[in-house]
């Protein structure tokens, strides 16, 4: 942790007094609580020998070819839950043709950060669509941040329902994870520490906060290594009963080995990672193809040269990636007064950020947790980031808190976005302009949001153009899909307790955000099925 403050080390003399106390109160308490659970740690570990484990590679995709699991998976649930649900959409609206042997809509669901308040409001959603079956035409889910927090409750015990994933999230906010002591930690959280000790240079506050996860979200679950792991997950995936997973982080396209990103060739500031339970990697910033490199998720956390493995670390635990998705904490200076902007008051706000200016956008305060790189030295992947034995690994928020980019790989071919907003100021962030930016970048002149500054719902209503012109995702290039919006809107989102960084909530507080989120879905319903229908009517050439 001698690293943790050396990024406003420049900063601190100037600093005002009021932010200065804050940021050495803070830096201590995070000593004390390493210190003790490196202690904690040690006390158990018995320092066995890892396993030998079986060879593994990287591999270079184009960016229109998706993994053999995963696409297998995809295949799978299209005709167990989504062709079905379809059909019975069709038969109560008496429409005049069926679902059978036709090309089905992809939809996918792409759900916000924002804290436990994300958690809540992603969980309250998803329960809503499963009783009204929405769920049930769903391919894919993609999360960010607090949304992956919900994610955790829901896909790491295998044939759990929303509701059941809603009810665990209730119970781990009735007590604040963060004040409890290191010695209540259950074992499995013990366990993820003494992995993460053994394996990483350096343990830091994003390690930490991820062990506390593992207590708050996965306590009594551990996979065959007994520390829960992504690619754990692959039997839920298999079984077809929810829409395949997708977390996501961002780390750095820059050319260097800075944190600052001011030198990068990229038109992008952020490079988009993905994990799944089959595989973890990411779609080139640079290359014009956006060629992807991808592993084996349970190799992520060994060290690669030149596309082999030359390390026998073992997977990194499911509860540190939780710490990574939500680690909003690593932001730059910039971010971190917007986020705080709120509770400052404005006279030191205004201080803070004239003293600051020429470090807003380059100091990183916490450093991010850092892992080895995939694509360290492998040829054929065409992206400077083969440059880095390591790459550090953020929250995505830091780039866009929606996860359109997972969603929007053109491999997956998503005909349908429905996005889950519960991120903070709704109507402020420029998180859909970005997403139109992303979109131009990669050779689509279509935008997803006519207004980047949308407040309430949306439901895309351009159907004008013939699918095939629209169909753009079998070449590698970008397809546009439409898109149904629904933000977090209501005096319940706006709340106190609501907050991002909230870890304790009442009964009421929960069946609140619940309430409001599940309100939204119950309301969109008829037109998100409308919007399901349309689009499967013209992917198929079909006229009503």
């Amino acid at each position: 942790m001698n690293h943790f403050s050396t990024k406003i080390k420049d900063a601190l003399p100037v600093l005002p007094p009021e932010l200065a106390r804050l940021h050495e109160r803070l830096r201590s308490a995070v000593l004390q609580r390493v210190a003790a659970l490196k202690a904690a740690a040690v006390q158990l570990d018995a320092r066995s020998e890892l396993p030998p484990r079986p060879r593994a590679a990287a591999a270079v995709r184009p960016a229109a070819q998706l993994g053999a699991r995963e696409a297998a998976c995809a295949a799978a649930r299209a005709e167990s839950h989504v062709r079905p649900q379809l059909q019975r959409v069709l038969a109560r609206r008496r429409h005049a043709r069926c679902a059978a042997d036709s090309k089905l809509p992809v939809v996918g669901i792409a759900a916000s950060g924002g804290g436990t308040r994300a958690m809540v409001a992603t969980l309250a959603s998803l329960k809503a669509m499963h009783q009204l079956g929405l769920l049930d035409c769903c391919q894919y889910m993609a999360g960010v941040s607090g949304s992956t927090w919900a994610m955790a409750h829901l896909y790491n015990y295998p044939q759990r329902l929303p509701s059941d994933a809603l009810r665990s999230a209730r119970y781990s906010l009735s007590k604040n994870f963060l004040l409890n002591p290191i010695e209540t930690v259950p074992k499995v959280a013990l366990a993820t520490a003494i992995e993460r000790i053994k394996t990483a240079k350096k343990v830091n506050l994003v390690d930490l906060f991820g062990v506390l996860l593992t207590a708050a979200i996965l306590e009594g679950v551990g996979g065959t290594s007994s520390i829960p792991k992504i690619s754990d997950q692959a039997l839920v995936a298999e079984l077809g009963l929810l829409p395949f997973p997708i977390y996501s982080a961002v780390t750095f396209s820059a050319d260097d080995d800075s944190l600052s990103s001011s030198t990068s060739n990229s038109k992008e500031k952020y490079q988009w990672v993905e994990f799944n339970p089959f595989e973890m990697g990411f779609l080139s910033a640079h290359s014009p193809n956006h060629d992807g490199v991808w592993i084996p998720m349970d190799s992520f956390g060994r060290h690669f040269y030149a596309g082999e493995a030359v390390s026998n670390d073992p997977e990194v635990s499911f509860g540190i990636l939780l710490g990574v998705f939500g680690s909003a904490f690593t932001a730059n200076l910039h971010r971190i007064l917007q986020e705080l902007g709120p509770d400052i008051p404005p006279e030191l706000l205004i201080q803070a950020k004239k003293v600051l200016k020429s470090k807003l956008d380059t100091t990183h305060p916490i450093s991010p947790a850092v892992f080895p790189n995939p694509a360290y030295k492998l040829d054929s992947f065409n992206d400077p980031i083969t440059n880095k034995p390591e790459i550090p690994l953020m929250d995505s928020g830091m780039d866009n808190s929606i996860p359109f980019a997972p969603l929007l790989n053109p491999a997956r071919e998503v005909d349908i976005l429905i996005v889950l907003d519960a991120s903070a100021d709704i109507g402020l962030h420029p998180f859909l302009e970005r997403v139109n930016q992303f979109m131009e970048n990669r050779g689509c002149s279509s935008v997803l949001f006519p207004n980047s500054r949308q407040e309430c719902k949306y439901v895309s209503k351009d159907h004008m153009l013939p699918f095939s012109a629209r169909d753009a995702g079998m070449d590698g290039r970008i397809k546009k899909p439409e898109v149904v919006y629904l933000p977090l809107v209501g005096d319940a989102a706006k709340a106190w307790y609501a907050k991002a960084g909230n870890f304790l909530w009442s009964e009421g507080q929960v069946d609140s955000i619940s309430s409001l989120a599940a309100s939204h879905i119950s309301e969109s319903k008829d037109e998100i099925e409308n919007l399901i229908i349309k689009v499967w009517e013209k992917k198929n050439g079909f006229s009503q």
